[in-house]
């Protein structure tokens, strides 16, 4: 896999986990605490309900129950609401069929407030709150946030893959600038100019390139100067290894001294005198 798409990967897929993790932290906790702030408010609402349903039994108003529990249902956040006696029979409602018979209260989000009147407890106050809206709100707010990481997500993707791709056009361009020079381009550089990491080593190919193609070049006319002073003065060059007992000769020595046939005798006479000067029989 190439270096770009590394990077992008180790960028974008860590990320992207705590993203969502953080998403759904924070999702579990707007939760609850909305629950817990929402469970307050209901019961606060429910005890403040309840006192205008005391008014009307100590007046004795059933008319103004009726209207109050009709009233109830007009509330975008009230599905229900009913007053029973201590035995649970239903006292008043906003649908006048249900009068004297037993509450049995249906789902969840009911909450209650007890009804004293005249110093004795007369029954109970049963709202039946809708949590939809409130639940809504947070599912869209998680969705909403779901959709802005995602798009975080794929600009910072984007960015880490140009990032990628900048490191490896860079190591690349090293890369062929090695391969070129151990082609035998000496005079080819980097050119790297920037002063991160990468641009340092850019620098010091180049600075070693500077140098080993000085170094080449004083060679060569080393090499030629050696030869133009051997070519003046009629000499040639031997090499006597002394590990194999094995003379190398140059074409100029071999020629001065076998210019025609075989070059035997001459490599046995120099090989001679070569072990006599390094002192092996």
């Amino acid at each position: 896999m190439q270096l770009r798409y590394k990077i992008a990967l180790l960028v974008f897929c860590p990320t992207a986990a705590l993203s969502m993790l953080t998403l759904i932290t924070m999702q579990n906790l707007v939760s609850e605490d909305l629950a817990s702030v929402r469970n307050s408010s209901f019961e606060a609402t429910t005890a403040i309900l309840s006192e205008p349903v005391v008014e009307a039994f100590l007046e004795q108003d059933f008319a103004r129950l009726d209207e109050f529990f009709l009233n109830l249902r007009q509330s975008p956040d009230i599905v229900e609401g009913v007053a029973v006696d201590r035995d649970l029979t239903i006292i008043a409602s906003a649908d006048p069929r249900e009068l004297g018979k037993r509450f049995v209260p249906q789902g969840s989000n009911w909450y209650t407030s007890d009804l004293v009147v005249g110093g004795r407890e007369r029954g109970t106050l049963w709202i039946h709150f809708d949590e939809s809206l409130s639940e809504a709100a947070v599912a869209n707010v998680f969705n909403t946030g779901v959709l802005l990481s995602a798009f975080e997500l794929l600009i910072l993707a984007a960015v880490a893959f140009w990032i990628g791709t900048q490191l490896s056009t860079r190591m690349a361009t090293l890369a062929s600038s090695a391969e070129r020079f151990a082609d035998g381009d000496l005079s080819h550089r980097t050119g790297m100019t920037s002063g991160d990491e990468i641009g340092s080593v850019g620098r010091a190919f180049d600075t070693m390139a500077d140098q080993v193609q000085s170094n080449i070049t004083e060679l060569h006319r080393s090499e030629q100067r050696t030869n133009l002073a051997l070519a003046a003065g009629g000499m040639g060059i031997w090499v006597f290894e002394t590990n194999t007992g094995h003379v190398q000769v140059d074409e100029r020595l071999a020629e001065l001294y076998q210019p025609h046939g075989d070059l035997q005798q001459p490599l046995v006479t120099i090989a001679e005198i070569a072990r006599q000067c390094a002192g092996v029989r």
